[in-house]
């Protein structure tokens, strides 16, 4: 499925787990986002890690990352940028 990533707000986390549980006291959710810009050839790389894509069948798989790669490719600067958000629950014990 083709979706968007969520955004930043709509990533879950874990601070009512750790309240519940009763084992933590002054719990806090903390998020680390981060851009990282990769080549064609470097995101193909990832993509080829990701499960739905290694379902495929390989001839699928295969011109699906070509195009994509094609598109990476006729950019300005020949790159795409990955948003990547980390969510941290801490609390003390």
């Amino acid at each position: 499925e083709n979706v968007p990533p969520p955004r930043e707000e709509e990533v879950g986390d874990l601070r009512a787990e750790f309240a519940a549980s009763g084992a933590f006291r002054d719990v806090e959710r903390r998020r680390y986002r981060w851009d990282v810009t990769v080549t064609a050839d470097q995101w193909i790389d990832v993509l080829g890690t990701m499960s739905p894509n290694i379902a495929l069948d390989r001839s699928v798989r295969e011109q699906l990352f070509t195009r994509i790669h094609a598109r990476i490719e006729a950019r300005p600067a020949g790159t795409v940028t990955h948003h990547l958000i980390a969510t941290l629950t801490i609390g003390r014990t």
